[in-house]
């Protein structure tokens, strides 16, 4: 098991007024975003290759019934080449898409009960009851 790191400012809660929260394997790559140092373990989440699919068919079958948001059906399927970023602390992939977090725990995510999910080198985590600090 392995544990994964997210800092902030608020001593109170992990999140930052988002709906989600990203978390690194390094430490050291993400202690510069605040003092207040949070948790996760990934035996609390979900490797994204194991839901990637779920995730493909869903985005294809509302696309097609026309039921993405503009936003998400500007940028098209190409967001789902980004559901495994190499370094999430550059960048998120599509993570980083607002549209697509809530479009995928609405449509994949919450219905499953997951609560997170693990990337190459990090997390995307929904539900902060898994989070502790650190």
């Amino acid at each position: 098991m392995s544990t994964l790191h997210r800092f902030n400012d608020n001593p109170d809660r992990p999140s930052n007024d988002v709906n989600h929260l990203e978390f690194a394997e390094d430490e050291y790559s993400v202690e510069h975003y605040g003092d207040v140092h949070w948790v996760v373990d990934d035996a609390e989440l979900t490797l994204i290759r194991e839901i990637e699919d779920k995730i493909r068919e869903q985005f294809a079958v509302d696309l097609a019934n026309n039921r993405l948001s503009p936003e998400l059906e500007s940028i098209g399927i190409g967001i789902l080449d980004d559901l495994d970023p190499d370094k999430i602390v550059d960048s998120a992939g599509a993570w980083d898409c607002c549209e697509f977090v809530a479009w995928v725990w609405d449509r994949v995510l919450d219905a499953a009960e997951i609560k997170g999910v693990q990337t190459q080198d990090g997390a995307v985590v929904f539900d902060t009851s898994i989070v502790r600090r650190a």
